[in-house]
């Protein structure tokens, strides 16, 4: 096959990834890269661009493992080449969109930033690739709970596309599709609900009714009727993808399993569908150690929800053996520094000492009959306490700094105090405190909390009244009664 034929059909697959069709494009890319190997061999820098516009179609469609494997292989081509320029770019776009995608966030987002950098300075602020890149990282700050930096990211990379591609472009069905998201964390659901059904319109008539990336968009207006405490619309609409993609894709399909997850959060939103929510939980547990083993992010993230749960239905027991589990594997396989490590923590230190009285333990205190025996609850509940507190205290201190691995270790910032996880953590240990009367400590938690929720909520938002309610109850627990 003539050189020029192989660039054309290049030309033609980012074509077809621009406007949503992954599989046509990925079948074109695989073919041609075998071809280009055969006649130019494999560190050519055309070998080398249609292999980083294969691992963008794979990426697109969740398939991490191949994508990973493949853009690292391309990566070292082109170190070895000592060669720069648009494939090293997209290729360090791939390599932080899939370590986003991997919950590796703090490495994504440093990725990003600097390709978002170096393609502002190579093509252009408003290029499309300039932009999407924008877009990876606004999602990548989102993930990580910093909403102030993804809004500002996200708004631009949707605003722009939309400007300069149009708004049935794919990039631009994208960037509205995290702004939907965005806006569902934020609380402005009204705001979120309309643009998750113009985002579902747009995908369906653009990319067709069955698409991948139209049902995914039925997922995220699944999720924002669920905030919005529209729960039998919710279901019906999640459970109409879960249908549509298990039939097209099968039951063990990443789009599948992700349509799934959302399905059992869904159902784990209502009280009356809280049983429904644990078996589908059970399911998708063993579907995921099927497809991706016990240690993928996904399993980690649905064992913590389902453990979670349990808690709800006071399954006391059944949710810290799931914790602790979930707890070793996050140590073991995902390190002590990482997102999914401190929810982990965060977890497992609500089963064991709650921000509310264990209606079990109270009843069961209650029989105690034998000194001896009452004594040795109280020991155990103490114990379980400190446990908990300093599982609490680690989640802050995770979430607020990250060790280096160089050989003299320096601290850097990842999270922050401003972060809305690190915010989040912070409240739960101040409950927890106060429930368990270290008023003092849980005073200075609070009065931190509120000076960094007027930064980042401002001074009249609910979440600022809320902790000026809680110090309003520390003074009064500490007989400060002139400062309430």
């Amino acid at each position: 096959m003539h050189s020029d034929t192989l660039l054309f059909i290049n030309n033609y697959s980012s074509t077809l990834i621009t406007i949503g069709f992954l599989q046509e494009a990925e079948k074109l890319l695989r073919d041609m890269y075998f071809k280009r190997v055969e006649l130019l061999t494999e560190d050519h820098p055309d070998t080398i661009l249609n292999l980083a516009n294969y691992v963008l179609a794979l990426t697109f469609q969740s398939k991490l493992t191949e994508a990973q494997k493949l853009n690292d292989h391309a990566l070292y081509l082109t170190r070895k080449n000592q060669s720069e320029g648009k494939n090293s770019l997209l290729l360090l776009h791939n390599k932080g969109v899939i370590n986003s995608m991997l919950d590796r966030l703090v490495e994504a987002k440093e990725c990003l930033q600097e390709v978002v950098r170096l393609r502002g300075e190579h093509l252009g602020d408003l290029h499309p690739d300039t932009l999407l890149s924008i877009q990876e990282l606004g999602r990548c700050e989102l993930a990580l709970g910093n909403h102030k930096a993804a809004e500002v990211h996200l708004e631009h990379s949707w605003k722009q596309c939309e400007e300069q591609l149009g708004e049935d472009h794919f990039f631009t069905i994208l960037a509205a599709g995290t702004m939907t998201t965005l806006r569902r964390k934020q609380g402005r659901l009204d705001e979120s609900e309309a643009l998750a059904r113009t985002n579902l319109a747009s995908s369906q008539r653009v990319l067709g009714l069955h698409h991948r990336q139209a049902l995914g968009r039925q997922g995220n207006l699944a999720q924002v009727l669920s905030s919005k405490e529209q729960y039998k619309l919710a279901s019906d609409c999640i459970s109409d993808a879960l249908t549509t993609s298990t039939r097209l894709y099968g039951g063990n399909d990443p789009q599948t399993l992700a349509i799934k997850h959302k399905c059992a959060s869904i159902l784990d939103e209502s009280v009356e569908t809280y049983h429904q929510a644990a078996h589908a939980y059970q399911e998708l547990l063993v579907d995921y150690s099927s497809y991706y083993g016990c240690a993928s992010s996904d399993i980690v993230s649905a064992r913590s929800q389902y453990a979670s749960l349990l808690c709800k239905l006071d399954k006391l027991e059944e949710a810290e053996e799931l914790n602790r589990e979930n707890v070793t594997i996050c140590q073991n396989n995902l390190g002590q520094v990482h997102r999914l490590t401190y929810n982990a923590f965060q977890g497992l230190a609500f089963v064991l000492a709650p921000d509310h009285p264990d209606s079990a333990y109270l009843s069961s205190q209650c029989e105690q009959s034998v000194i001896p025996a009452a004594m040795n609850a109280s020991a155990e509940r103490e114990r379980r306490r400190q446990e908990s507190l300093k599982l609490r205290q680690q989640v802050i201190e995770i979430n607020t700094t990250l060790l280096g691995h160089d050989e003299e270790p320096t601290i850097r910032h990842v999270l922050g105090h401003d972060n809305g996880n690190t915010l989040a953590s912070k409240n739960a240990l101040a409950l927890s405190l106060r429930y368990h009367e270290d008023i003092k400590r849980a005073f200075q938690l609070d009065q931190e909390l509120l000076d960094h929720k007027k930064i980042v909520f401002g001074t009249g938002s609910l979440q600022v009244l809320h902790t000026m309610n809680n110090l309003a109850m520390d003074y009064y627990d500490l007989r400060d009664f002139n400062t309430q």
